[in-house]
């Protein structure tokens, strides 16, 4: 049949003219299979956009990234055109993704990236919830990020999705019983009493947390009802029958309280007991008059409405606008002024001092800056943007630490060696949880990292928690060289807090780099980047897949092959922490079984280096390695030994021969890992071939292994003809393959049936592609 051994190219452009003119086929050959389907997407996804990246953790697409991949007429338009398309790369149909997102209101449609001087938003984030049924997936979503320019460009797919491909969420309602998961949690915490309503949901696996079946589950809250600094408080998903604990997580994210704090009375924000107190603002406080109530402007200043002019009583507490302060020790400071209209009516909180009131306003002052901060970067913040009175507890009966609960953050009072912690970064970090779970991400080492990065921003010191037992050292420090680890989170520890510093880490360098080249600006440029690099994180890890969104977030025209305005700020930080970009390269040319390249009886060299995973087999646990195809038609019966056997092979390969394309597992005729005789070495496969019948090698790895490879075939010899010259003019192109079109369906016996399957489809137009140019 095909006369292999030339050295071809494929064009991208005949590609996608094969691939529309041969869709039909190609769906007809379809036995259904998800699987199927998304390993062709992905070949059609790199054919089409050859720039653009695809990255993948633990088998699942996490990041689409690079060149742009989609364009409209509106955000909503590109994102519609893209899904309609590539939906099922992700193992899902677009019908299964709603229009929510991973925040407190839902909001579908979020800006990001303001640009201060004209208030439009760089980019629009649309945010998607995957769902069976109308029920959601537990903490599975996607986030398209789009350009707000001219055909609104798709430049960023954030991914957190799961395979559910065959499940049906169905169950008898007599089987579900929404109050067994409520005594699995107490069994699990006996102080726990209070609960909300469970929400059904399906349950899939979380970040490491996988299972092998999906199930339908409840997910609620359970917590002590104290509220204090000894509160207990949980997320539980439980099995929808049973109650079995599925997944929990603590709600409490604590704060290591080592080091020293900034004091809110001072400019300089460390702990009160490390500097003179001055008179400060206090920003949108609230003032009333009986019933009525006015709030102050961000220095201050307020006005309140008032009948008549009689002299009447003014009060102001802790608290305004956005903020309430609760003094879990004491009474709440109060102040009342008897004033004869207009005034003025000047109050001054915490004259005497004191480290009870001091905390009070401290606390309440610097939530503020920070707050004020955030929206500035992204004055659309989710739940920030519109939260009022929220509470902050300050002078609980401990010592030496802060936290943040989901509903509220809390300091402690002196003592133990420790400041009281109601000051400065301190209150800067535990905000930051709240700005992480408000922006749809998880909190773990991630969230930790990020918090810290609020008090950098805030105060303008590496050096983090200052005051907080001692007035000259931090519990943390940025600027450090903490360095990415695939295991073990970073060099300088797994513990949570330990491995945030490598995100810190990254962000001092890169706002050290951008004082460099950008001296008006740098603050901004910096503070603009990471608030709104939340919008698009999910999960508690860090990994490089955050170099990705900060670069997309600078990115000025959809193309990240071409830099950015801060690429080599940006990257350089990064990279100084092993988390480097990595430019999605084009995969080899026989990434994937239907662009498989000839191969005879010989040896041929290879690497699996820069492929993907388009194929699975029954050995090797390859299913999520890289590979690359080739193809092999004997042209007489006999048996045929395939190997990867000798010094060329530098890694742990496994082998598969396959029938059809893709090549899976229902159609594998052959596998082996380590037949060559070395544990975590090379393999080798023999089967009995049959002339004229085309058989597709799978080249991969164990366990997501790659390397280079040699691969050696004995057996029958290739057959001689030219098989895809279909129009016998001596050369294999254009016009043979417009014959084979012609012929697309089932065809026995048909010339354009080049692998001899019985039908012409586009598996044959591949191996026409391959065997272009002049016959021998």
């Amino acid at each position: 049949m095909l006369k292999p051994g030339h050295k071809l190219h494929v064009y991208s452009t005949l590609l996608i003219f094969t691939v529309a003119l041969l869709a039909a086929s190609v769906i007809a050959d379809d036995q259904g299979s998800s699987q199927n389907r998304q390993i062709e997407l992905k070949q059609q996804f790199q054919i089409d956009h050859p720039q653009t990246g695809i990255l993948e953790e633990e088998g699942l697409i996490t990041r689409i990234y690079g060149q742009s991949f989609a364009n409209g007429s509106s955000p909503e338009n590109s994102a519609r055109i893209f899904l309609s398309q590539y939906a099922e790369l992700f193992g899902i149909t677009s019908d299964q993704l709603q229009e929510v997102g991973p925040f407190a209101d839902g909001r579908h449609e979020v800006p990001i990236m303001i640009d201060h001087e004209s208030n439009q938003s760089k980019f629009t984030g649309l945010y998607y919830q995957q769902h069976v049924n109308g029920i959601p997936v537990f903490r599975s979503r996607l986030t398209l990020l789009i350009r707000n320019i001219d055909s609104y460009p798709l430049v960023l797919a954030s991914a957190n999705i799961r395979d559910l491909s065959g499940f049906q969420a169905g169950f008898a309602p007599r089987a579900l019983n929404p109050f067994a998961g409520y005594k699995w949690a107490q069994r699990f915490n006996s102080k726990l009493h209070n609960f909300t309503a469970p929400e059904l949901v399906i349950w899939a696996g979380y970040e490491e947390n996988t299972v092998d079946e999906p199930t339908l589950a409840y997910m609620f809250i359970g917590d002590d009802g104290l509220g204090d600094g000894t509160s207990t408080r949980y997320l539980f998903v439980t099995d929808v029958v049973t109650g079995n604990i599925l997944f929990y997580e603590d709600q409490i994210h604590d704060v290591d309280v080592v080091g020293n704090i900034s004091a809110w009375a001072s400019p300089d924000h460390r702990a009160d007991a490390c500097i003179t107190e001055v008179l400060m603002p206090m920003p949108y406080a609230r003032a009333t008059i009986g019933a009525t109530t006015a709030y102050a402007d961000v220095n201050g200043d307020f006005v309140i409405p008032n009948a008549g002019s009689d002299p009447v009583d003014v009060n102001s507490q802790v608290r305004g606008m956005y903020f309430r302060v609760n003094n879990v020790t004491g009474t709440n400071s109060s102040l009342t002024l008897n004033v004869t209209p207009p005034g003025p009516a000047d109050f001054i909180h915490n004259q005497g001092g004191g480290e009870l009131t001091t905390a009070e306003v401290n606390a309440y002052i610097e939530a503020n800056t920070i707050r004020d901060i955030a929206l500035q970067a992204n004055p659309s913040y989710p739940v920030i943007s519109s939260q009022t009175n929220w509470p902050i507890n300050v002078n609980r009966g401990f010592n030496c630490n802060a936290y943040y609960n989901g509903t509220s953050i809390n300091f402690y009072t002196s003592g133990g060696g420790c400041n009281n912690t109601a000051f400065g970064d301190v209150v800067h970090h535990e905000y930051g949880h709240h700005l992480v779970a408000s922006g749809g991400s998880g909190q773990g080492a991630y969230g930790e990292g990020m918090s810290d990065i609020m008090g950098v921003i805030v105060t303008g010191r590496s050096e983090l928690g200052i005051g907080f037992n001692s007035c000259t050292n931090g519990i943390r420090n940025a600027d450090n060289d903490c360095q990415y680890q695939t295991t073990g989170c970073s060099s300088c520890g797994s513990q949570i807090h330990a491995c945030g510093q490598l995100l810190s880490g990254c962000f001092w360098d890169m706002r050290e780099n951008l004082q460099v080249t950008e001296p008006v600006n740098w603050e901004e440029i910096s503070r603009d980047l990471a608030i709104n690099s939340i919008l698009l994180h999910s999960g508690s890890s860090i990994t490089p897949a955050i170099t990705i969104d900060f670069l997309t977030l600078d990115d000025d025209d959809g193309n990240l092959e071409n830099g950015t305005p801060h690429f080599d700020e940006i990257n350089n930080a990064f990279t100084a922490h092993n988390m480097p970009y990595g430019p999605p390269a084009p995969p080899p040319v026989n990434n994937g079984c239907i662009g498989a390249l000839p191969a005879c009886p010989g040896t041929l060299t290879g690497t699996t280096i820069g492929a993907t995973n388009l194929g699975s087999s029954t050995c090797g646990d390859s299913n999520d390695s890289p590979d690359v195809w080739y193809f092999y038609t004997p042209m007489t019966n006999g048996s045929a030994t395939i190997s990867t056997c000798g010094t060329g092979t530098t890694y742990d390969s496994v082998l598969s021969v396959h029938s059809l394309c893709p090549g899976i597992i229902i159609n594998q005729l052959a596998c082996d890992d380590d037949g060559c005789g070395t544990t975590g070495g090379p393999s080798t496969v023999t089967l009995d071939v049959n002339e004229g019948v085309t058989y597709f090698i799978r080249v991969t790895g164990w366990s997501g292994a790659s390397g280079d490879f040699q691969l050696n075939i004995t057996g029958p010899a290739c057959d001689g003809t030219c098989a895809a010259d279909l129009n016998d003019d001596g050369v294999v192109n254009i016009l043979d393959l417009i014959e084979l079109i012609q012929q697309a369906g089932p065809c026995e016996g048909c010339p354009a049936d080049l692998n001899g399957d019985g039908v012409v489809n586009i598996i044959d137009a591949y191996l026409l592609i391959l065997n272009r140019g002049p016959c021998p």
